[in-house]
């Protein structure tokens, strides 16, 4: 191959290849910081969901001893 002995050949090229380079670099944060967000947002939502379930286990209990104690006080209504 021949050399280019244009000084503009070489500031394109050199331009071209640092953008490349940092479009890449980017690319590669993106990426990164994506995967890092997916893991915290699943973390945080099983968090959640056990929380949830806790909850809703603590609560179950008492609402069934409320259930069974209007629903003997509480009559249906009657059909015509």
């Amino acid at each position: 191959m021949s050399e280019a002995k244009q000084g503009w050949f070489l500031a394109i090229a050199d331009g071209v290849v640092l953008f490349l380079l940092l479009v890449n670099v980017l690319l590669f944060a993106e990426v990164y910081v994506r995967r890092l967000r997916q893991k915290l947002r699943t973390r945080r939502a099983r968090e959640f969901r056990a929380h949830c379930e806790q909850v809703l286990a603590e609560l179950d209990p008492a609402t069934r001893m409320h259930d069974r104690s209007t629903s003997s006080s509480v009559r249906s209504p009657q059909r015509c």
